[in-house]
């Protein structure tokens, strides 16, 4: 069972014009990964950040420090990852778009 603080993280959230799609923890800390009117966003232990305007957060992973949140962004559909708040686009070899990023995993090498 968490703790209520954790418990009451995941209710701020669902207050707002928000949803939340996935959830990681990584020692004490809970990171969940959505939107909020039309940003892509996580929230560390309840503390939003805002990734990009007209995206769709729907994966998160962790490793150390550093913080992977896959989603898509609208019009046209564009997979993207962020890493650390930074976006990244996925395209095809051809370059074309209309895709959308459903999980992420980091593996350390």
């Amino acid at each position: 069972m968490w703790p209520a603080v954790k418990q009451r993280i995941l209710i701020s959230i669902f207050q707002s014009n928000s949803s939340a799609s996935a959830i990681a923890i990584s020692g004490t800390d809970v990171y969940v990964a959505g939107y909020e009117g039309n940003f892509a966003k996580y929230w560390k232990n309840g503390i939003g950040v805002s990734l990009s305007d007209g995206t769709m957060a729907t994966a998160i992973a962790i490793s150390g420090a550093d913080v992977y949140v896959a989603g898509w962004e609208d019009q046209p559909y564009t997979a993207k990852y962020w890493k650390n708040g930074i976006a990244v686009s996925l395209k095809n070899k051809d370059g074309s778009e209309g895709y959308f990023a459903n999980s992420i995993f980091v593996v350390e090498k």
